[in-house]
């Protein structure tokens, strides 16, 4: 723990950390926020539901080519701006009248505007933090990441209802901009050499590093989309059980990324660090009988999630220059959202159809290919003992060629 408070201690860190975290809240409370209001004033679910696919795939899509406009235009500005926009559809939003069309067009420009506030943060965290803290910075960030979606879910379900929905959206739209402002006005904003990147959009991906990363990012939130679906099925006439055992998750992630801060990490470490996950999602479907254990499996299921998030982090820094790694991040971004919808989706397919032993069996399963994607790729990792920070020449990193 010696190590995280130093890292803590390094000028401007505690700064960038709280104001990332304040930036990014409204993305752990617009999905249900959404749905409800829409469901309020449309009158259905199914509607509500489409305006948060709407926002979730054009978030999706927006997060690789915001991350690439940091590298054109400066970290500073594309921050601003997007978060200007977004904050000010995210307050519309409250006061939108019984159109669904209305809802369907705030709900992308929301989603569009998305501030990069992931690849900002973690592109200034290299140049805040000497070498030896890199990887320590990246757990506290993965930690504080789970904050996020643990407080996010709660906050939106009091705010509704205590403040109004225009007074709800306001706050929400104006805490993402309050965030996305002190961010900015960290003076690391102009240590970062963000020369724009002359590859095309998405050579990033042709790194083997980053691909692996980025793909192991998508197979953990496939995962974790179909489970969070699972235990909501499972405690369908309780619904605060499932919400205390989702919390549960979310704490034992922050604590394990807090604990595992200091640990260095290896090439093998993006895939031993998923073994909890995959050993309480396998024997899950055969405790869902007790709600104890299914508390315990879930609780223990949350403790792979922030470190190996850490590892996925720190392969993207260690592969990467500055103004690449923020396109990577965005990424990386897209495929966290891409994943919890997709893990949701096939999720409620089994339920309907199958059961809700089949939903965490998918998990495991894919929790699985997860890690043997992290085993099998790990003679092409970087060895993140030596190196946590940008490379100065990515030319020794490994790149996917095509034909000869």
């Amino acid at each position: 723990m010696g190590a995280m408070g130093e890292a803590l201690r390094e000028r401007g860190v505690r700064t960038v950390l709280w104001s990332q975290i304040l930036a990014r809240m409204p993305q752990g409370v617009l999905s249900i926020i959404m749905l409800i209001r829409a469901r309020d004033v449309l009158g259905g679910y199914t509607v509500a539901g489409i305006v948060v696919a709407v926002f979730s795939v054009t978030a999706a899509v927006a997060s690789p080519l915001t991350g690439r406009l940091l590298g054109r235009f400066g970290l500073r500005r594309v921050l601003l701006v997007t978060a200007t926009v977004d904050s000010l559809a995210i307050a519309a939003f409250g006061v939108l009248p019984a159109n669904e069309a209305a809802f369907l067009v705030a709900g992308a420009v929301i989603g569009l505007f998305t501030p990069p506030v992931l690849p900002v943060a973690r592109t200034l965290y290299p140049v805040l933090v000497p070498l030896g803290l890199r990887s320590t910075i990246f757990s506290i960030d993965a930690s504080a990441q789970e904050l996020i979606w643990a407080v996010g879910p709660v906050l939106a379900t009091v705010l509704l209802p205590w403040t109004g929905p225009v007074s709800a959206f306001a706050l929400i739209g104006g805490a993402g901009l309050l965030g996305a402002a002190v961010l900015s006005a960290s003076p690391a904003m102009g240590r970062v050499p963000m020369a724009g990147s002359g590859r095309r959009l998405g050579a990033v991906l042709l790194k083997w590093p980053v691909l692996i990363a980025i793909l192991s990012s998508l197979m953990l939130n496939i995962a974790y989309g179909a489970t969070q679906a699972g235990i909501v099925a499972r405690f369908e006439t309780n619904q605060l059980v499932s919400g205390m055992a989702m919390t549960g998750y979310a704490v034992a992630s922050i604590l394990s990324g807090l604990l595992m801060s200091s640990h260095v990490m290896r090439p093998a470490s993006l895939a031993l660090r998923q073994l909890p996950s995959l050993a309480a999602l396998a024997v899950l479907p055969v405790l869902l009988g007790s709600s104890w254990w299914v508390g315990v499996c879930v609780f223990v299921y949350g403790a792979g999630a922030s470190p190996a998030l850490a590892v996925m982090q720190s392969i993207v820094s260690s592969s990467l220059r500055p103004a690449d790694a923020a396109e990577a991040y965005g990424w990386m971004g897209s495929a966290m959202l891409a994943g919890i919808a997709f893990g949701s989706a096939v999720a409620g397919v089994l339920i309907d159809h199958v059961s809700v032993v089949s939903v965490f069996v998918f998990a495991a399963a894919v929790t699985a290919v997860g890690i043997l994607l992290g085993l099998r790729g790990r003679p092409l990792l970087p060895d993140l003992r030596q190196r946590t920070g940008p490379p100065d020449d990515t030319s020794a990193i490994p790149v996917i060629r095509f034909g000869r």
